[in-house]
């Protein structure tokens, strides 16, 4: 667990990378499957809390496939993740 300052910051700066790598890479998913997806219906699905139909409209195997960039991404900052921890630990 961090206990100086610089802890905290080389934490936070590392999940604020992420963070906006993993944002462009779910926006760009959602631009993939915007013109295979009635957004009015699945809106009404989610207002109706009707997941069944949600799921439906959102197909698993085009949600797959446009979510694949963010994969990699969510890979790499837990190992990030993992190294910084580890780094901090052995500086204990």
């Amino acid at each position: 667990m961090p206990r100086l300052p610089s802890e905290y910051r080389a934490l936070h700066e590392a999940a604020d990378k992420a963070e906006s790598r993993l944002a462009r890479a779910v926006l760009k998913a959602l631009e993939r499957i915007r013109g295979q997806v009635s957004i009015n219906d699945l809106a009404m699905a989610l207002a109706n809390k009707d997941a069944k139909r949600a799921l439906a409209l959102l197909l698993l195997a085009t949600i797959r496939d446009a979510l694949s960039l963010a994969a990699p991404i969510v890979r790499d900052a837990v190992l990030k993740g993992g190294r910084l921890g580890a780094d901090q630990v052995n500086k204990a």
